[in-house]
């Protein structure tokens, strides 16, 4: 008797953790951005193309950006990089800009609501145009 139920018991287990994998896969592409602080701010974006997403915790960040295919993708919080807002010009959060070799080539910015009013495929096309446009 006592080995049935420690039978039931691992099948009840590994029946909640089936239903947990599949219910919440977790994948790479589901990885959140690393966050560039003032110090790592100036390297990452001038490693080619370089989506930065400057957020806050008052606001919700741009849920698309693993979408986005072209180039790296980072986050610079606000509250803990004030330098890189002034110097950015950043007033409204989400604002994202591109960088191309440390170059700022196209910034996007949220609404009054705190929305972005842009597409993760318009950042996507924005950036090939850029660069067709190039050559």
């Amino acid at each position: 008797m006592k080995m049935k139920n420690i039978l039931s018991t691992l099948l009840v287990a590994v029946s909640i953790w089936s239903f947990a994998m599949f219910a919440n896969p977790v994948t790479d592409t589901e990885k959140e951005p690393e966050y560039l602080t003032e110090a790592s701010f100036d390297k990452a974006i001038n490693t080619g193309v370089v989506v930065v997403e400057f957020v806050a915790s008052f606001a919700e960040p741009f849920a698309e950006w693993e979408k986005i295919k072209d180039g790296q993708y980072y986050r610079v919080d606000i509250e803990k990089a004030p330098e890189l807002k002034k110097k950015y010009k950043v007033r409204t959060v989400p604002t994202i800009i591109v960088f191309s070799n440390g170059s700022k080539e196209l910034t996007y910015k949220a609404n009054i609501m705190f929305e972005l009013e842009v597409t993760a495929e318009e950042i996507h096309e924005d950036i090939e145009d850029l660069f067709s446009d190039k050559f």
